[in-house]
């Protein structure tokens, strides 16, 4: 089991760490920027996603909150989240912690996609309703065209007068 909640949120254990520990990017060896913490990381993404808790509220000992939420976020969209809840399905305990952070990153992918789609449908709609501006010219010629196209339908042309009976 899960070492209780304290202040600082859900903890790991030392053995499930262990297990964690060779899986995370940025370790030793790694190619590009090394992570300075990687248990405290996985710490304070715990931290956030057993409760429900604010990316601001994010206690300074885990670090500035918006490089943990950047880097949740790169995690997800590459796939590691995934991948690590692969590679943990035999240690149920850990396999649902994953699980509760790709829970939380869907969710607020599913919103991104939603707060989008509504955006775009506002631009669509307020476009719509927006109503071309024309000089007096154009509106004279736009009316005129107008009325040789009603004049063709019924076979005559503007230059035959209309025969009075």
């Amino acid at each position: 089991m899960i070492n209780s909640k304290c202040e600082s949120g859900t903890k790991i254990r030392d053995d499930q760490w262990k297990k964690l520990e060779f899986q995370m990017l940025g370790k030793i060896g790694d190619p590009g920027s090394r992570a300075s913490n990687n248990r405290l990381f996985i710490e304070a993404v715990l931290w956030f996603v057993s409760d429900t808790n604010v990316w601001a509220d994010l206690p300074p000992k885990f670090g500035k909150w918006t490089a943990v939420y950047m880097r949740v976020r790169r995690w997800y969209v590459s796939g590691h989240w995934q991948q690590l809840a692969e590679n943990l399905r035999n240690d149920r305990d850990l396999y649902m912690l994953v699980g509760k952070i790709i829970a939380y990153c869907d969710r607020q992918k599913k919103m991104r996609e939603e707060r989008s789609s509504r955006k775009a449908k506002r631009e669509i709609y307020r476009r719509s309703r927006a109503m071309p501006r024309i000089s007096a010219k154009e509106s004279a010629s736009l009316m005129e065209d107008s009325t040789s196209h009603w004049l063709s339908l019924i076979g005559m042309s503007e230059e035959s007068p209309v025969e009075k009976k």
